[in-house]
């Protein structure tokens, strides 16, 4: 029994059902192995560490990094009820706004919350990270753009 608990596999131990399971749901399609699980989902149940330039998109600066960031944040933290189409609606409405590139707003977003630039889907990945986890991985993001 006590191998079981070691290796790879420990950050899932005591992990919420619910929790475990949305992620699965999210990574079934892209899983050819059991053993790639723990590749694909790290992200989930820790953080990662990437370098600050991965937060910039290609024909952009730190600024917009900085931007995508601080506004993303302070949008996020007025949302009732945490929940993916409300996250991406909040958000879609913000790059409408600004006038900038979904693709690359989500870019710096996703890159914040997965340590990834191909990664779950952005907004249901932040829905399962919860409020809390997804407020400190954008202002530690945010942080980091200040080295650029």
């Amino acid at each position: 029994m006590s191998k079981i608990l070691e290796g790879p596999y420990t950050r899932h131990v005591g992990q919420p059902a619910e929790k475990l399971l949305a992620i699965v749901k999210l990574v079934q399609e892209r899983l050819k192995k059991l053993s790639e699980f723990d590749a694909l989902t790290d992200f989930f149940f820790e953080r990662l560490p990437y370098e600050a330039s991965e937060l910039v998109p290609k024909k952009s600066d730190a600024e917009f990094a900085r931007q995508v960031l601080n506004a993303s944040g302070e949008v996020l933290r007025g949302i009732a009820e945490w929940r993916t189409r409300a996250l991406e609606e909040a958000v879609r409405v913000l790059c409408e706004e600004r006038g900038w590139k979904r693709g690359d707003a989500y870019m710096v977003l996703r890159v914040a919350m997965t340590s990834r630039t191909v990664s779950t889907p952005l907004f249901e990945t932040m829905e399962i990270l919860g409020r809390d986890e997804c407020m400190a991985r954008l202002a530690e993001a945010s942080d980091k753009t200040s080295a650029l």
